[in-house]
């Protein structure tokens, strides 16, 4: 079972200075990269995702921000490796776990959520929670066939009964002339013996 996305949640918002804020998702980057031209930061897939999106388009690689270009795929860096003061300080801000509302109590600095995600009760129990509604929405729709499969059923017995058989058809023309032959054969004895 895979975890699912993560989201990082300051425990103070309001003192997350934006320049430390993704773009794109808008949110605190959990693996923070950056433009190398213009320092600009971002998380890693978001970059990723957005420098992919306009290759394909056809268009030059560019910062989704100030426009300067991103040509190479070294055009992007770790923030650690860019400017490990922006880094540290990245590191310490104070986060709460994704799964607060579902009773998670976990805070701690952002440098160590990773960490936390991986031994979370909570993930394992949303994951739990993720199986059980996929399950109920399989059963749902497995019902839905049954239901759809008895219909059917019952159609084609209805259509069965009231439709004959070829052999259905021969066997009943042969039960009604043998019918008629015996009513006609001692009516034809009958005309003999008057004969005689």
């Amino acid at each position: 079972m895979s975890t699912p996305l993560s989201i990082v949640i300051p425990l103070q918002p309001e003192e997350i200075h934006r320049d430390l804020i993704c773009a794109i998702c808008l949110s605190l980057p959990i693996d923070p990269c950056v433009v190398k031209s213009c320092s600009h930061v971002f998380c890693k897939e978001c970059i990723t995702c957005s420098l992919n999106y306009q290759r394909k388009k056809g268009q030059s690689r560019t910062c989704p921000i100030c426009q300067c270009h991103c040509k190479k795929k070294s055009d992007v860096v770790p923030l650690a490796t860019s400017n490990p003061l922006a880094h540290r300080i990245w590191a310490n801000i104070r986060v709460k776990c994704q799964f607060h509302t579902i009773g998670c109590d976990w805070t701690g600095n952002l440098s160590e959520y990773q960490s936390h995600r991986q031994s979370c009760p909570r993930v394992s129990h949303q994951n739990d929670q993720n199986v059980i509604q996929s399950q109920k929405k399989e059963i749902a729709e497995l019902k839905g066939q049954v239901c759809r499969m008895k219909e059917t059923i019952q159609a084609l017995t209805i259509q069965n009964s009231q439709q004959k058989t070829p052999f259905q058809r021969r066997s009943r023309r042969g039960q009604s002339n043998s019918t008629s032959k015996e009513a006609e054969t001692p009516v034809r004895k009958s005309s003999k013996r008057k004969r005689s």
